[in-house]
């Protein structure tokens, strides 16, 4: 089975934008670090009950981890044990998520952004962000 390099979470709910990016900085960015990758953007859809993440991350990783990941990162307790039997069976298509036709995919983050905030106010006193 091949390796792994965006994961996909499906929370169903709304919450406020704030929230969203809490969980992006607080969970998101120290979960993926703690298992050796990086994640490099993270982008949300509005779906039927709820919104999806699609979280690029540096390092391609296996499908099992990509699963417990996903798991520690919220995402829907069903899907992540109908994840699990279709890895089992080696089935390649194992981590979908259904989009609604024309589906707006916003980008909440991206590691470059990080970097560059941070290198603009080296030098000029300013808070750096921490990703």
């Amino acid at each position: 089975m091949r390796k792994i390099s965006v994961l996909k979470i499906d929370k169903d709910c709304y919450v406020p934008r704030s929230w969203i990016m809490d969980w992006v900085r607080l969970i998101v960015l120290p979960v993926c670090k703690n298992f050796g990758t990086e994640a490099t953007y993270v982008r949300m859809s509005k779906s039927r009950k709820g919104l999806h993440f699609y979280i690029g991350i540096s390092k391609p990783i296996h499908a099992d981890l990509a699963n417990r990941i996903q798991y520690l990162l919220g995402d829907d307790c069903r899907r992540v044990d109908f994840n699990r039997a279709r890895i089992k069976v080696h089935y390649s298509g194992w981590d979908k998520l259904f989009e609604e036709e024309n589906t707006r995919i916003i980008q909440l983050y991206h590691a470059r952004f990080l970097q560059e905030h941070n290198q603009n106010l080296e030098g000029g006193g300013g808070e750096r962000v921490n990703g």
